[in-house]
């Protein structure tokens, strides 16, 4: 005769084991923040990138020389 094994309760909340509570919190205050970030730097990339506009001539007037 084989016994079967006592069913956990269907109405009682499960227990969280400590590895499931670090995974969770490691999601939500590391990987979040940072695929947020990425995110929002590939959606600026393009406004990040410096464009310079050609002149004819460069004005030196009100500019300093430091160290001297």
């Amino acid at each position: 005769m084989a016994s079967a094994a006592p069913q956990p309760d269907p109405t009682l909340p499960k227990r969280r084991t400590w590895t499931r509570f670090l995974i969770r919190l490691v999601l939500i205050y590391a990987v979040v923040p940072y695929v947020a970030i990425v995110v929002i730097a590939i959606m600026a990339q393009r406004s990040l990138i410096y464009r310079p506009t050609k002149v004819k001539s460069l004005s030196v007037e009100g500019v300093r020389r430091s160290g001297c």
